[in-house]
């Protein structure tokens, strides 16, 4: 019997050049329409634009922890942003940071120290409208779709 395999995790911003995507551990880029590369900015602590300052948010309808921070060490455009993806509704933000930092060393090779002073607040409350909506939309999408492939049923 093969082994499962473990959870993955990702991280989304900048790589080598502007434009930001979602890659694997790595640095592979993740399979396109990838749920979690949706949160492009969203993640971040509002109305803060300090950079480095993360903010931690669950995601629990993707089973997902997000550390997210506005990064402008390949990108200068404002809103520009990095996000660490851990497969966990548990983990916290300093084992989070550390787990990122082994799984993502090329990423942290160029980034300053991150704050994590206020990670340690839930922003879930602020981005669940942004949330819901986004995995409605998916969710809407994937019922489509699975109708559209369904083969008709037979009427009595």
């Amino acid at each position: 019997m093969s082994k499962p395999a473990s959870p993955k995790w990702y991280y989304f911003g900048c790589v080598g050049q502007p434009g930001h995507h979602l890659f694997e551990e790595g640095l592979h880029s993740a399979a396109y329409g990838h749920p979690l590369a949706r949160f492009d900015g969203s993640l971040c602590i509002p109305h803060d634009s300090r950079l480095y300052l993360a903010a931690l948010t669950r995601l629990g309808g993707l089973g997902y922890t997000a550390l997210a921070f506005f990064d402008q060490t390949v990108d200068s455009r404002p809103g520009s942003n990095s996000i660490f993806f851990a497969p966990s509704l548990a983990i916290h933000p300093e084992p989070m940071l550390e787990m990122a930092k082994l799984r993502f060393p090329k990423i942290f090779a160029r980034l300053p120290e991150i704050d994590l002073s206020r990670a340690v607040e839930q922003h879930e409350a602020i981005v669940v409208p942004y949330v819901s909506s986004a995995l409605k939309r998916l969710q809407m999408k994937v019922a489509e779709k699975s109708a559209a492939e369904s083969p008709p049923t037979p009427e009595s």
